[in-house]
């Protein structure tokens, strides 16, 4: 085959099923009539007209296009006419007759569409119905809520509305083109739903005014919810008690549907079931005592009720204290004392008594784990033994219980000492012995005296009598002059006191260190000269020994024998002894016996 029958061929097949047109659309364009604006009820003319060169069969088979809105939205007519004018009129137009509106026109394989025209209509929007399925539901559930505006022209704008206390709340927006809409709610409470609906021309500023409003009815998916507790009186502590969460489901939902049942105490889950009841029998304990939650679940629907146990607990054994230290209080101060329990319920009774149950001194009522009595100033009146008792009425009978004995001492703290020379004179000699008296003329027994030289702690002796102490001092050298004080304390803390000072002179004689150590020195001296006698006596008897060997030929030949003797010294060896004063008081340095005041 040549190549100019191939390059034939390809022509013919590349031009089978192409027909060349030989059309042009110059101009389209649409007008109405009245111009620009209208009357809601009266005629509008719209007229589409065309200038196009084509050949006289394709003038015959002119197709015309009426759109409404810039988008070309809806289709309002389409025809085929033989002319380049077509005409279609709206009979009736409404208000939502407003907006843009185009004209589109075919010929052949060519399109051209116009320039928009806007149109408004001035009137009323037919007002919308609504309807909604189904108008019984359950909590939960969804509706389908259906806006219709049948004799409107789309595109339209729908807006639903939802009522709550009579106030109307949008509860969803949609764009429809056509006159109609449907919208889908949930509904998430167990109250009587109201709902309407209105409609806007998506290019009008005119809007319907609010549907008749729909009223649905809204059922619980819990027919009935419980939530007992028995028994349903007081509960005291071993009683058997039961608690059960119990639910019945809407006759709307299937009887195989079953809820969850949750039974709570504080945010701690204790019991679970999805068998229609939840259930917890136990022997009752103060640990009982709780908020408890029952809580009903069933899709996104939660229920919740909730109850207070109490559990009766009768009082422990209350425990006494104070704020006394070691038991004891000064004469004024604020004295308290605490009457405390471990457990009981409230309220509970507390009684504090000083020495017997007929002398009750104070009783008060309340919700509170201890009880407080106060002596604003303590006296020495106030001293003894106290006790208190608690009670409740958590049990079948009254329950009181009593807590230890305390005692309490009220002490009169000690006024500021006085101190004076019993011997005469302001100057001694060594070797004097002197008496410093010390004595406090307020103050609770046992009292401390202590005496001080140059801040210096000296002695000290502990009275158990109203007697003042006396300290007796040997001076032996010229350091025991000075300022001489004394302190008195008795058991209260910090509660001691300083005498005034007083001073003397010690005037230096004869050394009585001699006089006072001579005996250690002579027996020094005589144990050195035994030691020197024994040490002589060895040497001796050691250098006969070698003597005697050396004369009976006992060295050996080519043998040195040396005899090392090692003396042994008894240098005086001095010591220094501490002159320790001797001090003696109307008292002793060990305890003594005394009554508490």
């Amino acid at each position: 085959m040549s190549k100019t029958t191939i390059l034939f061929f390809t022509q013919l097949l590349c031009g089978i099923g192409h027909v060349q047109t030989d059309v042009t659309i110059q101009k389209t364009e649409i007008k109405s009539d009245p111009e620009a604006s209208a009357q809601a009820g009266s005629s509008i003319t719209l007229t589409c007209s065309v200038s196009i060169v084509a050949t006289p069969d394709l003038l015959n088979q002119i197709s015309y296009s009426l759109y409404k809105g810039s988008q070309k939205n809806v289709l309002l007519n389409t025809s085929m006419a033989p002319e380049p004018k077509y005409s279609f009129t709206i009979q009736s137009a409404r208000a939502t007759h407003t907006g843009y509106y185009v004209c589109v026109v075919n010929v052949g394989d060519k399109t051209a569409t116009s320039d928009t025209l806007y149109i408004e209509v001035t009137g009323q929007i037919q007002r919308p119905r609504l309807a909604i399925q189904p108008m019984t539901v359950i909590v939960g559930s969804q509706i389908e809520l259906r806006c219709d505006s049948a004799e409107e022209i789309p595109p339209l704008d729908f807006t639903f509305y939802k009522y709550k206390n009579g106030r109307p709340s949008p509860a969803g927006q949609k764009a429809s083109d056509t006159n109609f809409v449907t919208h889908t709610l949930k509904v998430t409470e167990t109250t009587d739903q109201v709902y309407s609906c209105k409609v806007k021309g998506r290019s009008s500023a005119t809007t319907s005014i609010n549907s008749e409003p729909v009223t649905i009815t809204v059922q619980d998916p819990f027919s009935s919810h419980l939530f007992t507790i028995e028994p349903q009186s007081r509960i005291f502590e071993g009683d058997d008690f039961t608690m059960r969460c119990t639910v019945q489901m809407s006759s709307l939902i299937p009887s195989s549907t079953k809820a969850e049942l949750t039974i709570t105490k504080g945010t701690t889950s204790i019991a679970n079931s999805v068998t229609g009841e939840a259930k917890i029998s136990k022997k009752a304990t103060a640990d009982d005592t709780g908020q408890y939650t029952c809580h009903a679940m069933w899709k996104e629907t939660l229920k919740i009720l909730v109850k207070q146990v109490t559990v009766a607990v009768p009082v422990s054994k209350p425990s006494l204290n104070s704020t006394a230290f070691n038991s004891i209080v000064a004469q004024g101060d604020r004295l308290n004392l605490t009457c405390a329990v471990v457990r009981g319920s409230w309220p509970i009774i507390y009684t504090f008594y000083k020495g017997t149950p007929e002398n009750s001194l104070h009783r008060s009522i309340l919700n509170a784990t201890a009880g407080v009595y106060t002596i604003p100033s303590a006296d020495t009146a106030d001293s003894g033994e106290y006790f208190c008792q608690a009670e409740n009425n958590a049990g079948v009978k009254h329950r009181s219980e009593r807590s230890q004995n305390i005692n309490i001492n009220v002490k009169v703290p000690v006024s500021e000492p006085k101190v004076n020379l019993l011997t005469s004179g302001t100057t001694y000699e060594i070797g004097k012995r002197i008496s410093i008296r010390c004595h406090s003329t307020n103050g609770s027994s046992p009292v401390t005296y202590s005496l001080f030289l140059n801040q210096r702690f000296i002695h000290s002796v502990k009275n158990c009598t109203t007697e003042p102490a006396v300290f007796n001092i040997l001076i032996n050298n010229t350091k025991d002059g000075g300022v001489y004080k004394c302190k008195a304390e008795n058991e209260i803390p910090n509660s001691f006191k300083f005498s005034e000072g007083i001073n003397f002179t010690i005037l230096g004689t004869k050394p009585m260190w001699l006089e006072y150590h001579m005996p250690r020195i002579l027996a020094f001296l005589l144990l050195f000269l035994i030691c020197c006698y024994v040490h002589v006596k060895y040497r001796k008897n050691k250098r006969r020994k070698i003597v005697k060997q050396q004369n009976q030929g006992s060295v050996k030949d080519n043998t040195v024998l040396y005899s090392k003797v090692k003396g042994t010294a008894h240098p005086n060896e001095e010591k220094d002894y501490v002159n320790i004063p001797s001090l003696k008081g109307t008292g002793t340095d060990s305890e003594c016996d005394c009554e508490m005041n």
